[in-house]
This record gives structure tokens, sequence and C-alpha cells, in this order.
């Protein structure tokens, strides 16, 4: 069982970068782009993107004023008793892949007080990953 834990897990580190390149590569994506993504032989699940701001009292227009969530767990619960299905660490990019049933979910991030991260909801379909973005407050003002 170890074997083949340690030649998927490369793989999915390798998938979860493939995805967010490809498909969530830039801020204008989740304005309007897709809001999920088929990966041929994975799925389904729910990916995802967890960024954090302000970073400085004052925003300038040439600055940006986010940065991504890196290191933080996210829990994927049932919708109905929040039970948690699945869980991940997004990575420095503070994006995120958990294979889950075709359901539908919360999309919780665990953090101490601050940043405070709204829960979001996301329903899976049977093949698809759903994709979010969770933008979590850092109450600097």
């Amino acid at each position: 069982m170890q074997t083949s834990h340690r030649r998927i897990t490369p793989r999915m580190g390798h998938l979860v970068t493939a995805i967010f390149l490809v498909i969530v590569g830039s801020t204008a994506v989740w304005a309007r782009g897709p809001t999920s993504v088929l990966v041929t032989g994975y799925g389904p699940g729910i990916a995802g993107q967890i960024i954090e701001g302000p970073t400085t009292p004052v925003c300038l227009p040439s600055v940006p004023c986010t940065r991504p969530f890196a290191n933080a767990t996210v829990l994927v619960r049932d919708s109905t008793n929040h039970n948690t299905i699945g869980t991940a660490v997004t990575n420095a990019r503070g994006n995120f892949l958990v294979s889950v049933p075709q359901a539908a979910y919360v999309v919780h991030v665990q953090a101490a007080e601050l940043p405070r991260c709204p829960e979001v909801p996301a329903t899976v379909g049977p093949s698809k990953f759903r994709l979010v973005r969770v933008s979590c407050d850092t109450g600097i003002r």
C-alpha cells in the first residue's frame, strides 16, 4: 500500500501545478473563467486557490495587495452536517486539490484568528474538479 501511495503523491503534486498553470494562472480567469475542469484519470473533486489580503494598510494601484495563502489547511466538509470528507494543504501559490465524490460541499480554511476566511459552497459533479477561490481577510487596515 505504501508503494502505490509514493507513486501517486508526486503525480498529484504535478497535477495540482498543471491545473493551476493552465486554468487559474491569472486573476482574470477567476472573474470570467470556467467553474470546473476535467482532468482525465482524476476526479471528481475540488480544486482551488486561497488568497489573503490586504497585505498593507494602503493598497496602491500598481502594487499587488493580496498574496497566496501558503501552507493553509483546507477542509472539505459535507454541506448538511459539516463532517470533514477531505483535506489538503495549499502550496506556495495558495493552490489545493481534493478528490471527493459527487455531492454538495463547503470549503473551509482553518485559521487561528486571522486571516478570516469565509466558507465557500462547492457542488461537485460526476467527473470534474469544481474550481473555487477563497479570499481571506488579514485584518490589516
